[in-house]
């Protein structure tokens, strides 16, 4: 797999990246799904004042925070969930639910005020690197670390997350964006009902955001973070998602500063990433089917955020591309 055959006929993208700012449509509505109203808005939360922490690291979703006196504990504010309650809300209490189910993932602590917004703290994982600082900083080590991603992610697509209030159906939330979509039109869209209409309503837990940068490591110990758009369903959605990091929005400046890496490393590490998650055997076709789920990606991140005219209309072109 070269890079001029995965970026050819491929139509310039405005930056998108990862899951990318999810658009909470309305109040206790998660990603037009309604889910349970997790708190009641006289609720009192612990104020924090920011100036009083240090902020160690950024991400393309937001920023966290370190407090001397708090030892422990970190602050996570998401840029499109700081103003919004039941983002937070969302993200805080998927996160927990899926701590308790096994996965390794830092646990939960409380939601808090900060200022006139919300964020929430959690167990700090001190000395931590994330798979893509490690591997962007030293690319000759992409096929141990992607080795590395591909087993742990088996690991998170083999626990069984159905009968969970806070992790919603795949299924569920791909017939929502099918039958709203405004970037596949005619036949397409009918298809791609259907597709979602025959798909089984599989257990398996999804992590939302899956790629590198949300697989941490430290002292040998790897750990899953930013987990507020898990969900249950075919572990395909989470490889179409990476496929679509790795081999199609690799080449935008934003995409390249967060991840440390230049799209010929991305594509290495989606090749070796693969290899190892799927073996040899039928490597074409798996490499086909995530491309196929990329496009299906665009149509889920189409629905979750606002689009803006040139947006929508790149977004439309590439998902049409890819679906095939």
């Amino acid at each position: 797999m070269t890079k001029s055959s995965l970026n050819r006929g491929i139509p310039a993208v405005v930056p998108v990246f990862f899951r990318t700012f999810a658009y909470i449509k309305e109040p206790r509505v998660y990603n037009g799904i309604e889910r349970p109203v997790l708190i009641e808005d006289n609720m009192e939360f612990k104020e924090i004042n920011l100036s009083e922490w240090k902020k160690i690291g950024e991400g393309g979703n937001g920023a966290v925070f370190v407090n001397d006196a708090e030892p422990g504990k970190l602050l996570k504010l998401s840029y499109h969930a700081l103003d919004n309650l039941a983002a937070v809300e969302k993200e805080f209490y998927t996160s927990k639910a899926i701590y308790d189910l096994g996965l390794s993932t830092p646990e939960m602590i409380e939601i808090v005020k900060v200022g006139n917004g919300f964020g929430f703290l959690c167990q700090q994982i001190k000395d931590k690197r994330s798979l893509s600082s490690l591997s962007g900083y030293n690319p000759q080590n992409i096929k141990k670390w992607a080795g590395i991603l591909a087993e742990e992610g088996k690991k998170l697509h083999a626990i069984k997350a159905t009968g969970s209030e806070y992790i919603p159906s795949m299924k569920e939330k791909l017939l929502v964006a099918a039958r709203e979509t405004r970037l596949l039109k005619g036949k397409k869209k009918e298809d791609l009902i259907a597709f979602a209409e025959s798909l089984e309503d599989a257990p398996n837990l999804v992590h939302g955001d899956f790629q590198f940068g949300n697989l941490i490591v430290a002292a040998g110990v790897p750990y899953w973070i930013d987990l507020g758009e898990a969900t249950h369903g075919n572990p395909m959605f989470d490889l179409g998602h990476f496929y679509l990091l790795t081999n199609i929005f690799c080449t935008q400046k934003r995409v390249r500063e967060i991840t440390h890496m230049t799209p010929t490393e991305m594509h290495e590490y989606w090749n070796a990433f693969a290899l190892a998650y799927n073996g040899k055997e039928g490597i074409d076709a798996f490499n086909a089917e995530c491309k196929r789920y990329a496009g299906i990606d665009i149509i889920i991140l189409g629905y979750t955020r606002k689009l803006g005219f040139i947006e929508r209309f790149s977004l439309s072109r590439l998902a049409n591309q890819l679906i095939g």
